[in-house]
């Protein structure tokens, strides 16, 4: 047709083609090769993107590089030679530079290309051969597109159609699966059909009948193609196969030093139960709950059934006597022979045996333990281009203390702090500070009950990194509750001494503005001591490098007198964050992440330094250094009578201390597209900000930054690197380097 677009597969060598390689002499010379790289590139629009088709016929294309020295032949000589084999004519083998064979290789997988995107009419007009130079090639295909083929129909079959059976349940369930069953496949009515969506359907429709409890499931599909009207209708049979429950006890391997026993206590599968993958998947986390293992996986065993012995074979009977020789009869009419067509026992092949599919299976539960203890040891360089940290962390880890699974954990994480190394006069060892980060932990995985969890923490923390130093030493002691799947709960007590100083600490007449402007409780030595209790529901496929699922927390800190401290206040945090990657698109996953803190405070009193809300840096705001958004206040004033958000201030963590704010609102997005070979590339945009006063919240008033990023995989999350440009605002770039993901 006319109006079909055209597309062209064009090859050529230049430094910006995409890498598609083909070797070019059908007899090379020795040590010498002559290449022609393939790039697909459309004459006009086409319903393929040009970057499909070349990573298409890169795919299946050979891969050949060039050798040195190259082969010496005239551009002219090139051409001639080239001209003659496009046009047919006797080119000897060893002086032909393209292979004519791998040419009509190529135009027929060209061809295969379109029909697999549902252009099942697409033809290949031809090629043409051009000279790229002494020793390079160019060809270009042009195709024939035509017509798409549309999905008018799609049929189930098989397992929709069964309407009685015994077994109530599997009636129940495969009810509820032929509901459903439509949505989960990628293929509509009106699409225009493609091979992938066809084969990504039946995958589909099996691992949701599998996942069901119909763990012998078969799915089988076909498709009726009419080229003349561009129609497809696609059908699924499905063989459900028998309800699958469990039998008998469940099987325990890899345990070394956890007892069996102790396993078993976190197994929820019951004799008869049916066997769905929600069912094993909960066992999996109930599991890995407890804390030393790597791994843990349940998964159903097929136990075959014992060969059945074959009878012994008859003792030989005794030949008998010949027999008297018989009379004469007359002559009877011979018996028709077989039609031709008519099955016998010598042709045809043997009957296919019955597929063994139990209706009950065993479970069997494999782990993987962690060694029993560890201790981790190594330098850490850490920058946000405005200070930088040598700190040498270390950590020693016990999971299995006193035989009880009581896992024990100390980090201490010492540092010399280089404050303003980026922005300093002096340099970066002008004034260098000394910081620790010290904690211990103990984790009872069953506290009076299996799911109960006991966590006791106490810490050290010297912050030195700005003019307003702190010493803070603290410790809390929480029960954690799974209540049902990802959602858990959490009730504690804190404590926490908080003492700050410093030749340029907060001085009393900045303390009074702040508790004016600022609504800033701040004392140079203060108890604080809070109730807490949290909410978390976590749905993510993975904490490390999140492709699909939802995470949000609620947390609720209460403070008083009545707890032991020094400030009266409630501190109230809500982070909602979702994940989607396209089911047909695996590259590309859509991160979003809100947070929203709010502080009730008594407004004659404020509220301390250690409850106020923080923004900025490489988890939270990227357009702004670490926890550098929100109100300062300056360690000394020009003319005494300003220290709040002093604009003549300068920045430097000699001068400013950042004091955050009572209320937060912080939203991010993040386009994460996953490359080859672990590398990924993000597009980010952050927006938020934090206010002391609530009067002062206004939502028109967002800090906007954005920028690029780069991921590459590692085995413990991906390394990061984040530029932020910050917008409407003069200030340079900002660079973010770290682990893991931002949220």
């Amino acid at each position: 047709m006319r109006s079909s677009s055209l597309a062209a597969a064009v090859a050529s060598i230049c430094a910006a083609c995409a890498p598609i390689l083909r070797s070019g002499d059908i007899e090379p010379p020795p040590d010498t090769r002559v290449v022609v790289v393939m790039e697909v590139e459309p004459e006009r629009e086409t319903s393929i993107p040009p970057a499909e088709l070349a990573a298409a016929i890169g795919d299946a294309s050979v891969a050949v590089l060039a050798t040195t020295p190259q082969p010496e032949v005239a551009s002219g000589t090139a051409l001639d030679e080239m001209s003659m084999n496009v046009q047919g004519l006797s080119v000897p083998a060893d002086d032909a530079l393209v292979d004519e064979a791998e040419l009509a290789t190529d135009a027929r997988r060209l061809e295969s290309i379109f029909m697999a995107r549902g252009f099942f009419r697409a033809k290949s007009l031809g090629h043409r051969v051009d000279v790229r130079g002494d020793d390079r090639a160019g060809v270009r295909f042009s195709i024939l597109e035509g017509q798409a083929t549309t999905v008018v129909e799609i049929v189930f079959r098989g397992a929709c159609d069964i309407r009685e059976d015994v077994d109530r349940e599997k009636l129940a369930r495969l009810a509820e699966l032929c509901r459903d069953i439509r949505e989960l496949i990628p293929m509509r009515v009106g699409d225009v059909w493609t091979e992938e969506a066809y084969a990504t359907g039946l995958d589909v429709v099996a691992r949701a009948f599998r996942g069901a409890g119909f763990v012998h499931a078969r799915v089988f599909g076909d498709n009726w193609v009419s080229r003349d009207r561009g129609e497809a209708a696609v059908w699924y049979q499905v063989d459900p196969g028998p309800l699958v429950r469990v039998k008998g006890e469940v099987i325990i391997e890899g345990s070394v030093h956890v007892d069996d026993a102790r396993i078993r206590q976190r197994i929820s599968i019951r004799d008869g139960d049916v066997l769905d993958s929600e069912l094993l998947r909960t066992t999996e986390r109930n599991i890995q709950d407890l804390g030393p293992f790597f791994s843990v996986q349940a998964l159903p065993v097929l136990e075959l059934p014992e060969p059945t012995p074959a009878p012994p074979e008859p003792a030989e009977a005794p030949a008998p006597p010949p027999a008297e020789p018989p009379a004469e009869t007359p002559a009877e009419t011979p018996a028709e022979p077989p039609a031709a067509d008519a099955p016998s026992e010598q042709e045809g092949e043997e009957p296919e045996p019955p597929q063994f599919r139990p209706s009950e299976m065993r479970v069997k539960v494999q782990v993987a333990e962690a060694p029993p203890w560890e201790l981790t040891v190594g330098p850490s360089v850490v920058t946000d281009f405005l200070r930088l940290d040598l700190a040498l962390p270390s950590a020693f880890t016990h999971r299995n203390l006193f035989g009880e699974l009581v896992a024990l954990q100390i980090t201490a994480r010492p540092a010399l702090v280089l404050p303003d190394c980026f922005t300093g006069a002096g340099g970066c060892f002008a004034s260098p500070e000394f910081g620790l980060d010290s904690k211990v932990g103990l984790q009872v995985p069953s506290f009076f009950e299996e799911y109960l969890r006991l966590s006791i923490e106490t810490g050290y923390k010297r912050d030195p990194t700005q003019a307003t130093k702190s010493d803070v030493v603290g410790g809390s002691i929480g029960l954690l509750r799974r209540i049902v799947g990802g959602l858990s709960a959490r009730i504690g007590y804190n404590l926490s001494y908080e003492r700050y100083f410093g030749a340029r600490a907060i001085s009393d007449a900045g303390a009074e503005e702040a508790e004016v402007v600022s609504a800033l409780r701040y004392e140079r030595e203060d108890l604080l001591a809070w109730f807490d209790a949290s909410l978390v529901l976590d749905l993510r496929d993975s904490p490390l490098d999140t492709r699909n699922g939802a995470f949000s927390a609620l947390s609720l800190n209460v403070a008083g007198p009545f707890a032991g401290g020094n400030a009266t206040y409630t501190r109230l945090l809500g982070d909602v964050r979702l994940y989607w990657t396209p089911r047909f698109v695996k590259w590309l996953t859509l991160a979003g992440r809100l947070r929203v803190g709010w502080n009730f405070y008594e407004l004659a009193q404020g509220t301390p330094l250690g409850a106020r809300f923080k923004s900025g840096g490489a988890t939270s705001m990227r357009g702004f250094k670490t926890d550098r958004l929100g109100d300062f206040v300056c360690a000394e004033s020009e003319d005494a009578t300003r220290y709040v958000n002093d604009p003549s201030c300068r920045d430097s963590a000699a001068q400013r201390t950042y004091i955050g704010g009572n209320h937060l609102i912080e939203t991010n997005f993040e386009l994460r597209f996953h490359l080859r070979g672990g590398v990924g590339l993000v597009l980010w945009m952050d927006a938020g900000r934090v206010w002391s006063r609530r009067d002062d919240v206004d939502l028109g008033e967002l800090f906007v930054a954005l920028g690029p990023g780069f991921r590459y995989d590692l085995p413990f999350g991906p390394l990061r690197l984040d530029v932020g440009f910050l917008l409407g605002k003069n200030r340079d770039e900002l660079f973010h380097i770290t682990l893991g993901q931002a949220f």
